[in-house]
């Protein structure tokens, strides 16, 4: 059985952050030392995870068993752990930061994790046309400018075989202030803007900074990506049915915490942000 290692729901900076390298280098020992079990991680599936496994399987195939995914900023290898052992996909993760990869290989020795850096771009990592899909989860909202995001969108575009999804999961900008059950984000009376330090809390964990973007701005990178098109999905609030059933479907093999019942959970506002190359 695979470890999950609770995080924030972060997994590192944009593949060309220096300063956000730096950060998420040294706040690996913290998301080690916060290892836990289904029970401490299942609401960042709820609100996550579950539905941006659904979009791939609707807009991939019905089973991801096999497919190359790309974990864009794959952090300590949670994403890419899940997404192999309930699924079956066949996942390489890349990111930024040493820590993070070397947590990730560690705890999924057989995993395929690796580090990119200005000596070791993605494009030397991954083939153009090769991965079937690329996800990227809570790391756009991460990046500190606009190249970056343009970078990471023409980075997808380049990976991805022709016809598979980008999903990109961020909290919803629209809600430029919010505390939920399991984190929060904004600070009351400012009024933040593209490119503005975005402060996120957590109700266990460290405290850092996002960067707030609009989904106009998310939107804009991704069409210059040359991605034919876009949209913006929300997860509904409360779990929609589909969600649920996948969660009962886990928990039937082990996969998610058995009394754990999703229907009428309200989590925080997330948004989807999904192409097609």
């Amino acid at each position: 059985f695979f470890r999950f290692v609770l995080l924030a729901p972060k997994q590192t900076a944009g593949m060309s952050s220096e300063v956000g390298t730096a950060l998420w280098n040294a706040l690996s020992p913290s998301y080690v030392g916060m290892a836990g079990e289904l029970r401490e991680v299942w609401p960042w599936m709820a609100v996550g995870y579950l539905p941006m496994v659904l979009q791939l399987r609707s807009r991939l195939a019905p089973s991801l068993a096999g497919k190359r995914i790309l974990d864009y900023g794959c952090g300590p290898g949670r994403v890419a752990r899940f997404l192999k052992a309930a699924y079956g996909a066949d996942v390489v993760g890349v990111d930024a930061s040493e820590a993070m990869v070397s947590q990730a290989a560690g705890d999924d020795p057989g995993g395929e994790y690796h580090l990119a850096s200005p000596s070791a771009p993605l494009s030397s990592i991954v083939p153009g046309n090769s991965v079937d899909a690329v996800i990227s989860t809570w790391v756009w909202c991460t990046m500190t400018s606009q190249e970056e995001l343009a970078h990471a969108a023409r980075e997808s575009y380049r990976a991805l075989k022709t016809g598979g999804p980008l999903v990109v999961l961020v909290n919803d900008p629209g809600f430029q202030v919010f505390r939920g059950p399991s984190f929060g984000w904004g600070e009351e009376g400012v009024l933040y803007r593209s490119g503005d330090r975005w402060p996120v809390c957590l109700v266990k964990g460290p405290r850092f900074d996002d960067i707030f973007w609009t989904l106009q701005d998310y939107e804009a990178v991704v069409r210059g990506a040359g991605f034919a098109s876009v949209e913006c999905v929300s997860i509904p609030r409360p779990c929609d049915e589909a969600v649920c059933a996948e969660s009962r479907s886990l928990a039937s093999r082990g996969l998610f915490p058995g009394d754990v019942d999703l229907s009428g959970y309200v989590g925080e506002p997330i948004i989807l942000i999904v192409a097609t190359k």
